[in-house]
């Protein structure tokens, strides 16, 4: 079997992430010839050397480029659907969401049968009019959260998807992101989108530093091009508010060692659906403090009989709220202790990498 995978855009993010951690932990998934389809961004340092890598120069969807993604639009489906029939490809998985609409009509022209990944949870009409229109062709739709599922599917008559949440290596982080301490350090892990709300978690971290001297921040993510505007303004905030205990990194080789010196993940998005970011800090034991979006709630604040919340949610923009959180957990550690630990189980029993493996592989092949 031939399996082609296909991202639009190069900038590694979520997606390109899930797909890796899907490949590596999946022993039958490497019984089968592979290929990958992706813009050239910085794959000697993330794909594997089984990874068969095809570079292509795709124009990506976004604002800032338009007028470059409709001029070079046919061309980049003919060399994708080019690609498809030079490799004799069986099956194709289309991680990128919604917005890799070239490679859904190549899949299309070239009549192989698809697997859709959609990840995001608010686009422009022209998506979501083109993701229900050419729905229909795909062998199945796979949605990370319910918040995703019910943004693009208005009409419950369509039935051809599955619900599979973000999954990781739990054991990974478990043995190298966990600290018994408490460090007073909190971090959060985004690249500088915008949907990040950045803006927000810096009248957080202002708030907090005004109370609380001892708690520090770090801000792990990569600055893309179309990105450095925002960029801008998010620094521009943190020096008018004048902050010291805040670092921003935007270059490092691990982030999984500012991970392990955390006791809090935040997160102040508007717009996610389940980010790896969180599912990684709860199976490394760390409180989550998020902003109400995607399926965050229903897996951060997950009650049963089993299990208790591993942080709080809160309403979007409510930095007062967060702040005041925040501040009050550091007035009982042994509560951050306790959260911590409610987090590791719950990612041990929704997140666990190798029985996502399974249903991704399944998918995969019952289609053939």
């Amino acid at each position: 079997m031939k399996i082609l995978t296909i991202f639009e855009d190069g900038r590694i993010g979520g997606p390109h992430n899930q797909f890796l951690y899907f490949y590596k932990k999946n022993n039958k998934l490497n019984q089968h010839n592979h290929l990958l389809i992706m813009p050239n961004f910085n794959k000697s340092k993330i794909f594997d050397k089984k990874i068969n890598f095809i570079k292509l120069n795709l124009t990506y969807l976004s604002k800032s480029n338009l007028f470059f993604y409709f001029i070079s639009f046919f061309w980049d489906i003919y060399k994708i659907s080019r690609e498809i029939i030079r490799n004799k490809i069986n099956i194709i998985y289309i991680g990128g969401g919604s917005n890799c609409i070239k490679s859904v009509i190549s899949s299309i022209i070239t009549r192989r049968k698809f697997i859709w990944h959609i990840h995001d949870t608010n686009s422009n009409l022209m998506l979501v009019i083109f993701f229900n229109l050419f729905k229909f062709f795909s062998e199945k739709i796979i949605f990370v959260s319910h918040k995703s599922k019910n943004f693009y599917l208005k009409n419950n008559k369509f039935k051809n998807f599955i619900i599979l949440p973000s999954a990781i290596d739990v054991n990974f982080f478990e043995k190298n992101c966990f600290n018994k301490k408490v460090t007073n350090k909190i971090i959060m892990i985004a690249n500088f989108n915008p949907d990040k709300d950045f803006l927000t978690a810096i009248d957080v971290i202002h708030n907090i530093e005004n109370n609380n001297k001892k708690i520090l921040f770090y801000v792990l993510g990569k600055v893309w091009d179309t990105q450095k505007d925002y960029f801008l303004k998010v620094k521009n905030k943190i020096l008018e508010k004048k902050i010291k205990n805040l670092k921003l990194v935007t270059k490092t080789k691990s982030i999984n060692k500012y991970l392990k010196q955390a006791d809090i993940l935040l997160s102040t998005s508007i717009n996610e659906s389940l980010p790896l970011s969180i599912c990684e800090a709860m199976a490394a034991s760390k409180v989550i403090v998020s902003t109400d979006v995607g399926d965050i709630k229903k897996f951060v604040e997950k009650k049963n009989n089993k299990i208790n919340p591993g942080g709080k949610v809160f309403k979007k923009y409510d930095h007062e709220a967060i702040s005041k959180f925040i501040l009050n957990l550091y007035k009982n550690k042994n509560e951050i202790k306790k959260l911590g630990y409610n987090s590791n189980k719950i990612a041990s029993n929704y997140f666990n990498i190798f029985s996502y493996s399974k249903k991704f592989y399944k998918i995969l092949t019952q289609h053939l």
